[in-house]
């Protein structure tokens, strides 16, 4: 984890060019901008999630139901959202600064990510589905260790049932890359207030659809995941309970170590 986290700014530099092919003057906003960036999410937001996770240390030997598998869920996630707003004034900063040819760069990015996310998902169904269960149990298994084959059985047949929809979650992809396009475009040349209104206002509709149908799709989605997590830990024996604990214990002590660094 802390040769990951200390590599962070380099890896977000790397994939901010690969995206929009950065000059020499957007290189440097963007290093300062993120250097910025990890030396708040060092110094507050990492002794935050070590509390997150030594609370689900905590939890780790006790039954879990979906319900609380959800709240915990939606407290991660408002949890990692919080620094959201400390982004803005950067990203606003770099989309001043995209030029048409920038724009076009992005635009093909995005539709050779579509390609590869419908060769993944759409393409191969049943592929589509083992990729999905393997990544569910292998992140599962970095705290509770092997899963046997009954709860692995689990995880895949329940995924199968569930209202995943790839190309439903493609088509909002889609929209959100037009949209983040649309707003790059009309930000060029506006003063920083506006241009920063402009990407909180992009920002929130890529964290919360317009679309009413999708946004009931993806609560479903988040709701059969925890289900599916809450049956695997009701099936999990008290060595993988005595693992998961102490796997939280070690992470939440490592981002501690990481917080106290420079």
């Amino acid at each position: 984890m802390s040769l990951g986290y200390n590599r962070a700014q380099g890896l977000a530099h790397w994939w901010l060019d690969s995206q929009v092919d950065l000059t020499e003057a957007q290189s440097a906003l963007v290093r300062t901008e993120l250097a910025r960036l990890h030396r708040w999410h060092r110094r507050e937001a990492l002794p935050r999630y070590a509390e997150l996770l030594q609370r689900w240390q905590a939890m780790a030997p006790g039954e879990l139901s979906a319900q609380q598998a959800c709240a915990e869920y939606a407290r991660a996630r408002d949890l990692l959202l919080e620094g959201l707003p400390r982004v803005v004034p950067g990203l606003a900063s770099l989309a001043q600064r995209l030029g048409p040819e920038q724009l076009a760069h992005l635009q093909r990015q995005h539709a050779k990510a579509n390609q590869g996310f419908h060769d993944d998902y759409l393409a191969r169904p049943a592929k589509a589905l083992e990729r999905r269960a393997k990544r569910l149990r292998e992140r599962l298994e970095m705290f509770y260790g092997p899963l046997d084959t009954q709860q692995q059985r689990l995880i895949r047949e329940r995924l199968a049932q569930g209202s995943f929809d790839a190309a439903r979650l493609l088509e909002e992809r889609e929209r959100q890359q037009a949209d983040m396009l649309q707003t790059a475009a009309a930000i060029r040349g506006q003063p920083d207030a506006t241009a920063q209104g402009l990407v909180q206002a992009a920002l929130g509709r890529m964290l919360e659809s317009p679309s009413e149908t999708y946004r009931a799709q993806a609560r479903a989605w988040t709701q059969e995941t925890c289900e599916v997590v809450a049956l695997v830990h009701q099936r999990s024996n008290p060595q993988q309970r005595q693992a998961a604990a102490q796997a939280l214990r070690d992470h939440a002590d490592e981002l501690l170590r990481l917080a106290q660094q420079d």
